[in-house]
């Protein structure tokens, strides 16, 4: 397929197919963006790749070409039937019309020595994919995703930023983080009125991350509130400590959190 704007337009008005901006659908066309991120995820062979929000198939496509076999989750039937028309008949992809927050009970991981995310997250729902991204006990060699700039920087905020909150602690807590390059707007289509960023994952540890969503939840309830009476309120119990909880570090709240 000639992953051209034009085409895929083309393509897509004689199917009767609309982008669905409630899904978040904006394709990344720009076909040396595309290649570099199968470079910098460093897709082989000995790969399994799950990529979730694959669309009509752009990524997808290049990321067969690389690895041993692609899993690429789409949520909207409509792209999901015209990718299986486009890449149905290739042997180490296997398309799937679901949400992908469930992608953990449709993989096989069978012979491939690592497994790798590399996904165009859904701008719209990033923060609940995600979490489940980082919560699953399948290990996950490495993450590389696109966001918005903007949540990308709420995600990598640290103690005292005013979009410091549950999720920035998970990724803080439980990744090592690398940004990797800016995607302007011209490279998509539709073009988002925001910049966009590559970056990359790589998970230190595996925890509870729903249980710890949760707790973190609790305790950011109380912003500009001593930890110590925030304990006291939620469990009963004393603990010394003079800090606010949106001043302590991602460690740290992770252990509080594991104790709720």
């Amino acid at each position: 397929m000639d992953w051209t704007r034009t085409a895929l337009t083309a393509l897509l008005r004689e199917r009767g197919i609309h982008t669905k901006k409630h899904l978040g659908q904006n394709f990344l066309l720009d076909r040396n963006f595309l290649d570099a991120i199968v470079r910098w995820a460093e897709i082989g062979p000995q790969d399994g790749v799950i990529e979730i929000g694959s669309g009509a198939g752009n990524l997808t496509e290049r990321l067969a070409d690389k690895a041993g076999h692609v899993w690429a989750f789409e949520i909207d039937p409509e792209m999901h039937e015209l990718s299986v028309e486009l890449l149905g008949a290739r042997e180490n992809v296997t398309l799937v019309n679901l949400d992908g927050a469930e992608f953990a009970d449709h993989i096989d991981p069978g012979i491939y020595k690592t497994l790798k995310i590399v996904s165009n997250l859904p701008y719209s729902d990033y923060h609940r994919i995600l979490l489940r991204l980082l919560g699953t006990k399948l290990d996950i060699e490495r993450y590389v995703l696109m966001l918005q700039k903007e949540a990308y920087e709420r995600l990598r905020c640290g103690p005292g930023d005013g979009h410091y909150g549950p999720l920035a602690v998970i990724v803080g807590g439980l990744c090592k983080a690398k940004f990797l390059r800016r995607a302007g707007p011209k490279l998509f289509w539709p073009e988002p009125h925001v910049d966009s960023c590559l970056f990359e994952l790589r998970r230190t540890k595996i925890v509870d991350v729903a249980g710890a969503e949760r707790a973190l939840r609790e305790l950011f309830a109380h912003r500009r509130k001593m930890l110590s009476a925030v304990w006291k309120r939620i469990t009963g119990k004393s603990i010394d400590s003079r800090e606010r909880v949106e001043d302590l570090p991602p460690g740290r709240l992770l252990e509080l959190a594991a104790q709720l």
